[in-house]
C-alpha cells in the first residue's frame, strides 16, 4: 500500500500574493528604454551571428565546390583509363 506524501508547500493556507509597486511615471519610461535598449541589442547581436553563419556557410561552399571540381577531374581521368583499358583487353582477347 502507498502513501501519498505531501510536500510541506501544500500544507496551510496558500501564501499571499505580493502586490507590485506602482512605477512612477519617469520609471516606466526608463524600463520600457532599458527593455528596447536590450532587445535592440539582441536584436543586433542575432543579425550579427546570421551574418557569420552566411559567412562560414559561403566559406564552405567554395571549399565544396573546389573539392567538387577535383573529384569531376579524377572521375575523368579514372573513366579515360578504364576505357583504355577495356580496349586493350578486347584487342588481347580477339
Amino acid at each position: 500500500m502507498t502513501t501519498a506524501v505531501e510536500s510541506p508547500a501544500s500544507q496551510g493556507p496558500p501564501a499571499p500574493k505580493r502586490s507590485r509597486k506602482a512605477l512612477s511615471e519617469a520609471e516606466v519610461r526608463q524600463k520600457k528604454q532599458e527593455r528596447s535598449r536590450r532587445n535592440r541589442d539582441a536584436a543586433q547581436q542575432s543579425r550579427e551571428k546570421k551574418k557569420q553563419f552566411i559567412a562560414d556557410l559561403e566559406v564552405q561552399n567554395g571549399q565544396l565546390q573546389s573539392e567538387n571540381g577535383e573529384l569531376r577531374a579524377r572521375m575523368t581521368d579514372l573513366e579515360t583509363q578504364n576505357r583504355a583499358l577495356w580496349e586493350r583487353l578486347e584487342s588481347l582477347t580477339q
